[in-house]
């Protein structure tokens, strides 16, 4: 996904999907032959653990620039629909919920190689203040 300026690129099992951001403008440069690529900035990761074992379809649309997801598991789906925004570094993100069960999950923002959240960001997806 991306707006020629932002990339984003989409990885993990139903439980844990990771969002990996780049910038067409920051390159990790290297002197050898196919190694020089857009340095990934930071991840997105969206952990949902009822998920585990899901089944799931990921499809891309070229013509809007859509990424929709949906992954279910008994008698639970969630869909996700993400895209980044065509004229801003925005990456959007949205999930609907189907099933007499609740979905439970979190969301967090990591640096660039690194397994520590940014700063205020604990591992629940809690901030600091305790606010969600």
């Amino acid at each position: 996904m991306g707006n020629g300026f932002t990339g984003v690129a989409l990885a993990g099992k139903p439980e844990e999907q990771v969002f990996y951001i780049s910038r067409n403008d920051f390159w990790r440069l290297k002197s050898a032959h196919d190694e020089t690529y857009p340095a990934v900035l930071g991840h997105v990761r969206l952990s949902m653990p009822g998920l585990v074992g899901a089944s799931y379809q990921v499809d891309q649309s070229l013509y809007d620039a859509t990424t929709l997801a949906r992954f279910e598991k008994g008698g639970k789906a969630v869909s996700m629909k993400t895209y980044v925004a065509a004229t801003q570094d925005l990456l959007v993100i949205s999930l609907s919920a189907e099933g007499e069960e609740p979905v439970e999950g979190s969301v967090v923002l990591e640096p660039a190689d690194s397994e520590v959240p940014f700063p205020g960001i604990r591992e629940s997806g809690t901030t600091a203040d305790g606010s969600r």
